[in-house]
Parts: structure tokens; sequence; C-alpha cells
């Protein structure tokens, strides 16, 4: 059997998963073996679909970067401004990360930097895009005129890379959700303007339940 074989729902099936094995044992421990076990199948069949784990990791992260970008796209266009939409999307990664292990950036830049490496080449085209969204947070009077983009987009993504890095190492009690809610929301916070400082405070008390 290859690719060719079956039909795409299925192939999505067998991605879900592979993201659902990861979950729960982590991105180290994920074998061949496990996944094909969890789906009921031979490792050979699991070969005939996919040359390596490598392979197989790097095509079920791509199905869940096009899955999150489709929800992000939603959450943008069904929110009043740029505030309330980076909010809600903030909060949904910050959900999503609830069900991964702390050591799994760890284990990604160690076990498949390339994967990496890839993601980081894609990274120039979104950073454009982020920065016409904070363009336009700034005309709907959310964010200060007077904030240099280009550098609070560095310091943001230099905190989330070393929040990426310590994030197995956080105290008992604290989570890598918690600690990614408290970038984000201090971020926003810091460029805010006072009339969107309002409407953050307004966003956050109606989000208490989700972030607490």
């Amino acid at each position: 059997m290859n690719r060719s074989d079956i039909s795409q729902e299925d192939y999505t099936r067998i991605l879900d998963s592979v993201v659902e094995t990861i979950r729960e044992k982590g991105l180290k421990a994920t074998t061949m073996d496990t996944v094909a076990s969890k789906l009921g199948m031979s490792k050979r069949t699991l070969y005939e679909l996919f040359d390596s784990k490598a392979q197989m990791v790097e095509e079920t992260f791509d199905q869940m970067a096009r899955r999150y970008a489709r929800e992000h796209l939603r959450l943008y266009h069904e929110s009043a401004n740029v505030m309330e939409a980076i909010l809600r999307i903030s909060l949904h990664h910050a959900a999503v990360m609830e069900a991964v292990s702390p050591e799994f950036f760890f284990d990604m830049d160690r076990l498949y930097p390339e994967i990496r490496r890839k993601y980081e080449e894609k990274g120039e085209d979104r950073s454009k895009e982020v920065h016409k969204i904070f363009q336009l947070g700034q005309q709907q009077g959310m964010f200060r005129m007077d904030l240099d983009i280009r550098m609070q987009m560095i310091i943001f993504e230099i905190q989330m890379e070393a929040f990426k890095r310590s994030s197995q190492h956080l105290p008992d009690g604290i989570t890598s959700p918690d600690v990614f809610r408290a970038i984000t929301i201090g971020f926003l916070r810091s460029i805010a303007t006072p009339a969107g400082m309002v409407v953050l405070e307004e966003l956050l008390e109606k989000s208490k339940s989700s972030i607490q």
C-alpha cells in the first residue's frame, strides 16, 4: 500500500492518530511501532506510507499547521477588532498547548532540527502579515502610534524562544500554557493605547474562566 492507495480522509485519520500518540507519549517516545499499534496496522504497512518517522512527523506537523491556520483565520474574521483577534488566537494556541508535553519544543530542536528550520524559513512571510495586522491595530486605535512594530515583534519572538527552551524546567504548579498566556497578555498591555487597554481588560474579564 502507498499514499495513492488510500483516500484523503483515511490519510487524515492516520495523521490525527500520530498527533494523539505524540500527545500521549511525547515526541521522543512516539515510534512507528506505537503509531502502527494505535492504528491497528503493521509497521510494514506504515512504512509503505512514510519512509521514516521524520517524514511521518513532518507531514503530521504540516497538517496541524494548515488546520491551525484555518482556525486562526476564522477567529480573526469573527473578531470585532485586532485586539480581540490576537487575544482569541493566543488563547486558542494556549489551549492547544495544554495537551502537549513540556519537553515538546526541546525534543523538536534536538530530534528534528531540519523541520524546525523549514518553519523558520516561512517566518519572513508570516512576519510581513503580522506587521500588517499590527498596523491595522494602530489604525483602529488599539495600539500606540509611536510603536516600533518591528522592534516589538523581535522582542516578542525572543521571549517566545526563551520560553520554548525553558518550558520543561518550570516550577511546580506553573504550566507552559500559563507562561504563554502571561507573556502574550503582558505584551498586549505594553503596546495598548488607553482605549485598547479598556478593550483588552473587558475581553480578559469575559475570558477569565479560560485563562485561569
